[in-house]
């Protein structure tokens, strides 16, 4: 809990901003603030900013993407590996940081 309020403390804003865009951190960070204490008010503010941004962002970059000539056929064609990659780097993100996490619980236990 501790580690959770410094971790808020230091980068709520934000991580509640930019969490909008990494799918498995998008569902846990509300839950994170509330352990880390995070104020209301703050939370409200940066995560309403995140979803507008993501709301609005996405749906502009695909329809500007979709414009280039040639990018619309090949999406279509590899769309199923690229949702592949985007849930893979996802899941290899949380693994990373969970091995990190134990290494450090780990080398306090050491200490």
């Amino acid at each position: 809990v501790e580690r959770t309020e410094q971790f808020f403390a230091r980068w709520g804003p934000l991580s509640l901003t930019l969490g909008q865009y990494v799918p498995i951190v998008r569902t846990l960070l509300p839950v994170a603030a509330g352990i880390g204490k995070m104020n209301r008010l703050t939370f409200t503010i940066y995560n309403a900013l995140g979803s507008f941004l993501w709301a609005g962002l996405l749906p502009v970059a695909g329809w500007g993407v979709a414009h280039i000539p040639g990018v619309a056929e090949l999406v279509v064609q590899y769309i199923d590996l690229v949702l592949l990659g985007v849930v893979g780097l996802s899941v290899l993100s949380v693994g990373i940081h969970w091995l990190r996490e134990r290494r450090e619980i780990r080398d306090e236990e050491k200490s």
